[in-house]
């Protein structure tokens, strides 16, 4: 059997409130295994502890990830109506190999970052292959 992958933290925040001294145990493939406890888990072998508190699983409720090709594209502070002008002016300057390459580097981004589900809002279907391969 391939080893678990240990952390732990002063606090990991659950849904039914805060676990202290908490060691999480994790499989290969991400899955959470088991849930042990320790009074001393900054000092338990094997595992890397994390000072703070742990917070699993981040949502992005309302996303636009075919539109991440305008990152750094749109100015800011101009109103709906200016962020709309922007939007029409400039995106047809990407082709949609780029547009797609930016939103999968924007939603691998989120993942590495620690969200964990995304409420993606589309006007298309050009990044659901993208969707459907995420994990």
């Amino acid at each position: 059997m391939s080893r678990l992958r240990k952390i732990s933290s002063h606090y990991v925040w659950t849904p039914q409130g805060f676990l202290s001294s908490a060691i999480l145990s994790f499989a290969p493939d991400g899955t959470l295994v088991e849930i042990e406890t320790s009074e001393q888990v900054d000092s338990c072998e094997g595992v890397e502890f994390f000072s703070g508190v742990l917070i699993p699983g981040f949502v992005n409720a309302h996303c636009h990830s075919e539109l991440s090709y305008l990152r750094g594209k749109i100015e800011r502070r101009r109103g709906f109506a200016g962020f709309a002008d922007s939007i029409a002016r400039v995106r047809h300057e990407a082709t949609p190999e780029e547009r797609l390459a930016s939103a999968a580097y924007w939603n691998a981004k989120m993942y590495q970052e620690g969200i964990t589900a995304v409420g993606d809002i589309c006007n298309g279907a050009s990044t659901f292959p993208l969707k459907q391969k995420s994990p």
